[in-house]
């Protein structure tokens, strides 16, 4: 008697290739995840320097308006007195990788400042200042930006004291 092929001979070394696949690309998934997870957290390490950057800038840029030493040049008594500080021109930062650039608005803008209705004595002007940390170029993977703003009254009287604090209210 002659043996019968069987129809079944070679299906395990298919069923092997199969899984083998199976492993492969779900190891390659698995893989395209893990980086893709990396840049993620990457990307986001950044973006917490970069607003750390612009908190800096943010923090330079108050210290140039509030600081009682950028007094007036305006002698006290005259017309103009009490004269408040303008906005600092201030050069870009470069801190660690990034570049942090600090704007800085006056309100009013062509006028010496705000006097209270209530009290004519005291005279404030308000601040914008505004901080935009870059990393990288724009339109490349690696670039991370972050923008604070903030906004501050300073206020001074006829004597041309500096009032901290609430004493501005």
């Amino acid at each position: 008697m002659t043996p019968v092929p069987s129809v079944q001979r070679g299906s395990a070394l298919i069923s092997a290739i199969i899984i083998l696949l199976l492993f492969a690309s779900l190891s390659a998934a698995m893989l395209n995840l893990s980086l893709n997870q990396a840049t993620a957290l990457a990307q986001d390490v950044q973006g917490a320097r970069a607003l750390q950057a612009a908190r800096a800038g943010i923090e330079l840029g108050l210290y140039h308006v509030l600081d009682p030493t950028h007094s007036s040049t305006v002698t006290p008594g005259s017309a103009n007195w009490p004269q408040l500080p303008d906005c600092p021109s201030l050069s870009p930062l470069s801190l660690d990788d990034f570049t942090v650039n600090i704007s800085c608005n006056r309100f009013p803008a062509g006028s010496p400042g705000y006097y209270e209705e209530y009290n004519s004595r005291r005279k404030f002007r308000i601040f914008e200042i505004t901080a935009t940390a870059t990393f990288g170029t724009l339109g490349t993977p690696g670039h991370v930006e972050r923008q604070m703003r903030t906004t501050v009254t300073k206020c001074r009287d006829e004597s041309g004291d500096v009032k901290r604090g609430y004493d501005c209210l």
